[in-house]
């Protein structure tokens, strides 16, 4: 017979007759061999919160989460329970800015061999919510997705604590798992910056593939169910477009139509469902206004989160600013490299010619662009090594995107002369 089984009554009741600082050396000696209903009695005859969270702070972190459940925390911050939770786990990755008024979501989905109970989730979690996700794969444990509020500047650094947290926890994101991060779609506002948007991501979405996840990975499994490339379904829509007998629901033409509201709802109604790399089905949803990005694998390393963030941001913000430029009545020089650098998106064959050129539209200095180019080089040479049936981009169909519709030839010959005449702008 074993102690615990012998531990009876009357050696319970001496236990919690201890003063405090003896009890917390009973609990650290005896947590793992003690039945959970003893040493949550125990636990829960110690008034001071100080010394709580010491018994918390002192254990390893996995039994430290554990037994903060059996805790009766009360008149205590939220942001000291998270420093003793915390402790010293967290590196402190670099968090890039976003634009004023651009806000920000990220859905990390990840996996636990075994079940565990997030305890004290209201209180440490933010306001982060947990979903269980039957899409991911694991053995013998369960796939969640951890879903942030909407996010901003200074909300940012929330997103390394929850993937530190829950790595600490045991859970990782395996080859099922996807990252997703939202932008409020309410940052673009009219339909010049949609048009860049996706001239930019669609004209280099296989490299959007390949540079959205670190050094040393290739896309995931599944990424051509789960986050489909778009290029190519925008490419037929606007060829549609164009017929003389061109018909579609509500009147609505993609290539020549001029209201806001009406431009999305085709974009979304060529979408048949959210499962691409770029999903606008949540635009003008009440809830969740947001332009989705699928295409990143799975992480909890906060530094990939937030260099992806950027790359995204950045996507935006430029396109943003370029559908600002159509507007304007005279360019500068910097002005019209900047739409010559989406344009020649179009044109450039090369991966290598296209990839600067999209870093140099989205980036202003060279430790950005080397992040990207550091990640293209690494995806090809691993995709490589993989072989062609390994290559879960072999299955994706990719397309240009160009609403000006022209051949390779008509734009290479095009003067700035035509650009002007064509916008109806002033020299």
């Amino acid at each position: 017979m074993s102690w615990i089984e012998k531990l009876d009554v009357n050696e319970i009741g001496k236990i919690v007759k201890y003063p405090d600082d003896k009890k917390i050396l009973w609990i650290k000696s005896n947590y793992k061999n003690v039945e959970e209903r003893v040493l949550k009695y125990v636990v829960n005859t110690i008034y001071s919160n100080k010394l709580k969270m010491d018994i918390i702070n002192s254990l390893p972190f996995d039994e430290a989460f554990k037994i903060s459940e059996m805790l009766n925390i009360e008149g205590i911050s939220d942001d000291y329970i998270r420093t003793f939770i915390k402790k010293d786990y967290f590196e402190n990755s670099k968090i890039y800015s976003i634009p004023d008024y651009m806000t920000v979501g990220v859905e990390l989905e990840m996996v636990n061999s075994y079940t565990v109970h997030v305890n004290l989730q209201k209180r440490i979690l933010y306001d982060y919510s947990i979903v269980e996700e039957d899409s991911l794969s694991t053995i013998g444990g369960y796939g969640i997705e951890v879903r942030s509020p909407i996010l901003k500047n200074g909300d940012l650094n929330t997103i390394e604590e929850i993937a530190e947290l829950f790595s600490r926890m045991g859970f990782k994101s395996n080859n099922t798992c996807g990252g997703h991060i939202h932008f409020g779609a309410d940052y673009f506002n009219s339909i010049e910056m949609w048009k860049c948007f996706y001239e930019i991501i669609g004209n280099v979405e296989e490299i959007m593939y390949k540079i959205c996840n670190d050094k040393e990975e290739i896309p995931r499994n599944k990424v051509d169910f789960y986050a489909k490339p778009v290029s190519k379904i925008m490419n037929y829509e606007i060829e549609d477009s164009k017929k003389v007998n061109y018909y579609m629901p509500d009147s609505v033409n993609i290539y020549n139509e001029t209201d806001l509201d009406s431009f999305i709802k085709r974009i979304q109604y060529i979408y048949d469902e959210k499962y691409y790399g770029v999903n606008v089905k949540n635009i003008n949803n009440k809830d969740k206004n947001t332009i989705e990005f699928r295409m990143a694998n799975g992480t909890l390393e906060p530094r990939i989160i937030y260099e992806n963030i950027h790359l995204y941001a950045s996507i935006i913000r430029a396109s943003r600013e370029l559908g600002e430029l159509y507007k304007k009545d005279y360019l500068t020089d910097v002005e019209k490299t900047k739409i010559q650098l989406k344009e020649n998106l179009k044109v450039l064959e090369y991966e290598d010619e296209k990839a600067d050129t999209l870093l140099d539209l989205i980036f202003e200095n060279d430790e950005d662009r080397e992040i990207f180019k550091e990640r293209l080089e690494s995806a090809n040479e691993n995709l490589r090594l993989k072989g062609y049936h390994c290559n879960p981009l072999k299955r994706c169909k990719f397309g240009t995107v160009d609403f000006n519709n022209e051949t390779r030839e008509e734009h290479r010959n095009k003067s700035w002369d035509d650009f002007y005449k064509e916008n109806d702008l002033d020299r």
